[in-house]
């Protein structure tokens, strides 16, 4: 899938790491972009945690680009034609360096009528790398390592 802007705009090369593209997302209007993701993608993605974001009420499911666009506030013209750099980006890298395969579920003809997927989201600090010394109590400990 691909992750969109308020005006319809990919921002990054998405396939960078939830840690690294969260500064991105960050940076954008509000923090949030929508992700969208085609049929053959959700499927792909069935029976990881995509699961949990399903049972959330988080994935909406749309017949089309247009009424996807209508739905999340996305200018469809912009969303098209970001949509379309994926296909121009077909066995290359695009101008993110995220490499594309050969072909992929957006290089299928009508793509922007086959069924799609989207999920709001929002750049969230969920775990920590590194952070206070503790002991096997969980203890935090001070500088000589006393509780």
């Amino acid at each position: 899938g691909v992750l969109l802007d308020r005006d319809g705009k990919r921002f990054g090369n998405e396939l960078v790491g939830y840690s690294d593209f969260s500064e991105q997302v960050l940076a954008l209007p509000g923090a949030e972009a929508v992700e969208v993701f085609p049929k053959a993608c959700y499927e792909a993605c069935r029976g990881t945690r995509l699961e949990e974001v399903i049972s959330a009420g988080k994935v909406a499911e749309y017949p089309s680009l247009a009424t996807l666009c209508d739905a999340q506030g996305l200018p469809h013209e912009a969303v098209e034609a970001s949509l379309n750099e994926l296909q121009l980006a077909a066995g290359g890298t695009d101008k993110f360096g995220r490499r594309w395969p050969e072909t992929n579920a957006w290089m299928s003809a009508g793509a922007a009528e086959q069924p799609l997927f989207a999920i709001r989201v929002r750049a969230a600090l969920f775990h920590t790398q590194g952070g206070l010394r503790t002991d096997e109590e969980a203890r935090v400990l001070d500088h000589i390592g006393r509780p």
